[in-house]
């Protein structure tokens, strides 16, 4: 697992190096491409995965996405721990070609196993920031950081926008 968030920060890092610049030819491209996907990897103490679907926005000239996700995610330190769930995702970004920073709220409920048998169904419901590297006007990668009110409070997760 290791290996593999080291790979991931070799890639955000080639990319924030070698990054083109923002011009305005790609800026429209962007504007004008409204659907896209997204898959999310989470390296913390619950590890697991994130897929989802989503669209782009401008409201009041602030960019916004929208997007529907499916979780799953396991405990390491807590054995039989499970989340899995589904939940709205909101993204606002100051820059129009969606790089830099953004803020982030999250809208949705979780199914979750704990231990043998204890099942519950909980909010998911929680707000955070991120940082978009942009590679191209179409592909975007992403680190992510939430906190709220969620079975496992916070998390953190690396994105790839497609």
């Amino acid at each position: 697992m290791i290996k593999k968030v080291l790979l991931l920060f070799g890639l955000i890092l080639i990319v924030t190096l070698f990054g083109g610049e923002n011009d305005l030819e790609e800026a429209k491209i962007l504007i004008n491409s409204g659907e896209f996907f997204i898959i999310k990897f989470s390296p913390g103490l619950l590890y697991g995965a994130t897929i989802g679907y989503g669209k782009q926005h401008i409201i009041n000239e602030t960019r916004v996405e929208s997007i529907l996700n499916l979780h799953y995610n396991e405990g390491r330190i807590i054995q039989g721990f499970k989340v899995g769930g589904l939940y709205y995702r909101y993204n606002f970004f100051l820059n129009k070609n969606r790089g830099g920073l953004f803020g982030l709220l999250n809208l949705g409920i979780d199914f979750a196993v704990i231990g043998e048998g204890d099942e519950k169904i909980v909010p998911n419901i929680s707000f955070g920031s991120g940082y978009s590297f942009r590679v191209n006007p179409k592909l975007f990668l992403r680190i992510e950081l939430d906190i709220g009110m969620k079975l496992y409070l916070t998390n953190l997760n690396f994105a790839i926008i497609f």
